[in-house]
């Protein structure tokens, strides 16, 4: 065998290993190599559309889900400070999510204003140890009314939202690539509570609730950084409308402190989120359409306000599976 026969050989040798590693890393789907690269987008494209989407959803059924708590008599103010801490964990989602908020309201007599501002954050473990964040800001403005001549209380709300989110996305088995962009959630709700419809005992108040919530979700393009095999991602653009039916129960144990519950089960309209776009061109991921949520708490009554605990489960849908609710309650 001759150098040039054997250089060859080597060469050829050399490149079949660099070829494999190459469609290990996923270096470009163009090349027709997605290796890895197809999972991994996937995820990362799902953990940031939830992580956005389901803060949002813990905002107005969690720290901001009970009107009525925050409906004082006319002609007095009202303020709080509330909070969620929970896990996001159904279908492929794996992280936690928080929620923090502080409002304030007074009740001109016809209608009462409510005003609060808040914090969200969220944590999604993605594949191969990847992750992905989102830091939120949000307001929130409510108008609570009693209908004249009806034992009915409807609200109305505006919801704004917006945030950071960064993202980690590994390939195995070596290559690491970071993200970052932004995102706007806005919409609104429309509620309707029927406060003490009836008594299911001489002790049990029964409320019960309609809701309808309808959001837009914008989440903006962006490229990865970390050498090849790093992924672009398209604009995203999602709408939400959601219909809930439900039920309070509340039960004074003593002069003051009052078993509370929740019961209530949520449909969403939409069955898909938004197609991913950019490197990969997929369809979103399947949402869960119809979901159950239970909560049982106390509400404890204090000098000058009411501290309130609760721990919330859902069933299997689109929305994080379990969290602690707290909040502290004044009107003056």
């Amino acid at each position: 065998m001759n150098n040039k026969t054997h250089n060859i050989l080597f060469e050829s040798g050399m490149r079949f290993p660099l070829i494999l590693l190459i469609c290990a890393l996923g270096v470009n789907t163009s090349f027709g190599f997605p290796g890895f690269n197809r999972p991994t987008i996937t995820a990362v494209a799902a953990g940031v559309n939830n992580s956005v989407v389901d803060t949002g959803a813990l905002v107005l059924n969690g720290a901001h889900g009970h009107p009525l708590q925050r409906f004082a008599e006319a002609g007095h103010f009202t303020g709080w400070v509330a909070g969620d801490l929970g896990a996001d964990n159904y279908g492929s989602r794996s992280g936690n999510i928080g929620v923090a908020e502080v409002g304030g309201g007074y009740n001109f007599g016809p209608v009462q204003l409510n005003l609060a501002l808040g914090v969200t954050n969220a944590l999604q473990h993605t594949l191969n140890d990847g992750k992905t964040s989102f830091d939120g800001r949000y307001v929130v403005v409510d108008a609570i009314g009693a209908i004249p001549g009806t034992p009915l209380v409807g609200t109305l709300t505006g919801f704004g939202q917006w945030g950071q989110i960064d993202t980690t996305r590994n390939v195995l088995p070596a290559a690491s690539f970071n993200g970052s962009t932004e995102s706007r959630v806005s919409g609104g709700a429309a509620r309707l509570d029927w406060v003490d419809a009836s008594l299911v005992t001489h002790e049990i108040t029964f409320t019960p609730y309609t809701k309808f919530t309808a959001s837009r979700v914008q989440i903006g393009a962006y490229g990865e950084t970390g050498g090849l095999g790093a992924a672009s991602y398209g604009q995203s653009n999602d709408k939400l409308f959601e219909q809930t039916l439900g039920v309070n129960l509340a039960r004074p144990l003593t002069k003051t402190v009052t078993l509370t519950g929740t019961l209530e089960g949520v449909h969403r309209f939409e069955g898909r989120a938004p197609a991913i776009t950019g490197t990969l061109s997929t369809p979103g991921e399947s949402y869960r359409q119809n979901w159950l949520r239970g909560s049982v708490g106390v509400d404890y009554a204090l000098s000058n306000g009411v501290l309130s605990v609760s721990v919330n489960a859902t069933t299997y849908g689109d929305a994080p599976n379990a969290w602690l609710a707290t909040s502290y309650q004044m009107h003056f």
